[in-house]
């Protein structure tokens, strides 16, 4: 799995009612601008962020990787940073998001209070540098994780796991080696969650049916996960 940009992690506070415009903030961006070739562990580039990345075991899972002969290129290259991706298998990097300003949208120092809406965008691509289909953006709170955005184990598509039994659910007709980029609304509601997922759409923002839905169980997070199979 390499992810090239995480694009972007916002929230929208959707304060205003009616057609009136919704105010946008991003929380944090990552655009994987390090050194290659090298490690992510430890790297602290991006905005919005509390720490620096953490790979679990020896630190060598996660790498950085550029466009170039060893890899197949990716199609939606902006030319700004590297990829991040696996050099072991089940590779896995955290990173604790900044929550300094955000009372509106957090509750206990944690992302998710009722009401807020999150959006999560990110560019990425399977590269079967191992075979197992599987590898996305996963939120969680300390060390338990809540939901998954990316590839889900097995399905060889783009789709949406909640890990807590309600998925995983998938669009039909995509293909997890093929270049996407993946659009999510979280919107936080009192006792549940619903999740919204776009696939390659031409805004930023989409307003039109989403390609997939999916509804969460209540929950929190303050950090996220890049892990693949594969």
């Amino acid at each position: 799995m390499h992810i090239r940009s995480l694009s972007s992690l916002v929230v929208s506070a959707w304060l205003l009612s009616g057609n009136a415009a919704a105010q946008v903030e991003k929380i944090a961006t990552e655009s994987f601008d390090y050194n290659y070739p090298g490690l992510l562990i430890n790297n602290n580039g991006g905005s919005g962020w509390a720490s620096a990345w953490d790979v679990i075991q020896n630190g060598n899972e996660v790498v950085i990787f550029q466009n170039n002969g060893q890899h197949p290129p990716f199609g939606g290259d902006d030319g700004i940073g590297n990829f991040a991706g696996q050099g072991q298998e089940y590779g896995q990097a955290f990173r604790v998001l900044d929550t300094t300003g955000q009372d509106d949208v957090t509750e206990g120092g944690k992302f998710g209070r009722d009401s807020a809406t999150i959006w999560i965008t990110f560019d990425t691509r399977t590269f079967q540098q191992f075979g197992d289909h599987y590898g996305g953006l996963s939120l969680y709170d300390g060390t338990i994780e809540h939901f998954f955005i990316g590839s889900p184990w097995g399905t060889y598509a783009w789709g949406l796991d909640d890990v807590n039994g309600n998925g995983p659910v998938v669009i039909p007709g995509t293909d997890d080696e093929l270049d996407a980029k993946l659009v999510c609304r979280l919107a936080y509601l009192p006792g549940q969650e619903r999740a919204r997922r776009w696939h390659n759409p031409t805004t930023a923002y989409p307003k039109d049916s989403p390609d997939v839905a999916l509804m969460l169980p209540d929950h929190r997070f303050d950090r996220i996960r890049l892990s693949a199979g594969g």
